[in-house]
C-alpha cells in the first residue's frame, strides 16, 4: 500500500507536522509513503493549522485524500488504510 504525504507550506504550524508521517511509519511498517505528485493508495494532506489551505491539485488517490489539521485528526487517516489492508487479506 502506498501513501502519499503533501506537507502545506507551514506558515502558521501549531504542531510538528512531520510527528503525523512519523507516526505512520512506526503504525504501518509495511506502507511506502510517497510524495504527492505520486500516484498512491491514499494521499495525506497534513495542514498545520485550520485554514487547510494545501492545495489539492494534481493528487492521484486511489481511496482518496484526508486532510490533517491536528495531530488529533491522524484518526481520520486510519480508516482508509484499514480498509485497504482488510482489502487486501
Amino acid at each position: 500500500m502506498t501513501v502519499a504525504v503533501k506537507y502545506c507550506g507551514g506558515c502558521n504550524p501549531r504542531y510538528e507536522r512531520t510527528e503525523l508521517a512519523e507516526r505512520l511509519r512506526a503504525d504501518f511498517p509495511g506502507v511506502r509513503i510517497v510524495r504527492a505528485e505520486e500516484p498512491a493508495d491514499v494521499a495525506a494532506i497534513i495542514c498545520g493549522c485550520p485554514a487547510a489551505c494545501a492545495s489539492r491539485a494534481g493528487l492521484t488517490a486511489r481511496l482518496g485524500a484526508v486532510v490533517l489539521t491536528s495531530s488529533a485528526d491522524y484518526d481520520r487517516l486510519l480508516r482508509p488504510l484499514l480498509a485497504a489492508q482488510s482489502d487486501k487479506e
